[in-house]
């Protein structure tokens, strides 16, 4: 099992929200850390996949945000896993 990992500013390069929703589909991703910074990237993988994804947040400074979206607004994701 895989957790593919998307963190622009260590690679030089991003991964469409698309791209992700794809590779979700493939058996053995089971994750996604997400590290691009945007939330809206984030709502958009987590609108197109199922809920055994794990989506993690990448980034210290998301993980807060991700909780408020979130968590607290009735979502499947937090800043450490899709439930």
């Amino acid at each position: 099992m895989f957790k593919a990992v998307h963190v622009p500013s260590r690679t030089v390069t991003s991964i469409s929200a698309e791209t992700a929703i794809e590779l979700s589909q493939i058996d053995n991703i089971v994750g996604l850390k997400e590290a691009s910074g945007d939330l809206g990237q984030a709502a958009r993988i987590l609108d197109g996949t199922n809920k055994d994804l794990l989506l993690y947040s990448g980034g210290d400074g998301d993980a807060f945000l991700w909780l408020m979206k979130y968590a607290f607004t009735g979502g499947r994701s937090c800043s450490i896993s899709q439930t």
